[in-house]
């Protein structure tokens, strides 16, 4: 508003103190996205760490070998090219599942423990799905009211072993 030429600081059409608010909004989204890709981030390390876990495990499976088919040439064709066959290893899926347990259960991803969610052996081949939850490395009380505590973490990993070149 003008009154004689001047402007007076503080009446309902003055645009000062705007631009702080803006920046300010600007600030706590930048702030939001930060905490949000340094969890992504952590999510995607402990991935891969949980799949490093589990390929051990599965392979330690992976090498317990049905003995009986083994010595009476019960094997599973893996490809035939060239002439040249490949074979699979047959597996004792009873074992290789003690095994890979066995490996999971002495591991951890972080703090928390892993789990078996899906397991199968068919044709002589190892196939699991583990999880674990990890917390998140900031721990912003509003966001984790939103998303959660804990943060869910899953692989798949397979294996089989074959015979042939």
């Amino acid at each position: 508003m003008k009154i004689n030429g001047t402007h007076q600081k503080g009446t309902l059409n003055s645009d000062s103190g705007s631009l702080s608010i803006f920046i300010s909004a600007l600030f706590f989204l930048t702030l939001i996205f930060s905490f949000e890709s340094i969890d992504i981030a952590n999510s995607y390390l402990a991935k891969r760490h949980l799949i490093q876990i589990g390929e051990a495990a599965i392979q330690s499976g992976a090498h317990e070998i049905a003995m009986d088919r083994y010595f009476n040439s019960d094997f599973t064709i893996e490809s035939s090219t060239s002439g040249v066959a490949r074979f699979r290893v047959p597996i004792d899926c009873v074992s290789a599942r003690a095994a890979f347990e066995k490996e999971i259960q002495v591991e951890r991803l972080g703090s928390q423990s892993i789990k078996t969610t899906e397991w199968t052996c068919l044709n002589d081949v190892l196939t699991a799905k583990i999880s674990a939850e990890i917390q998140p490395p900031l721990a912003v009380p509003l966001l984790s009211d939103l998303t959660g505590t804990l943060i869910p973490i899953e692989a798949e990993i397979s294996a089989s072993s074959v015979i042939g070149s």
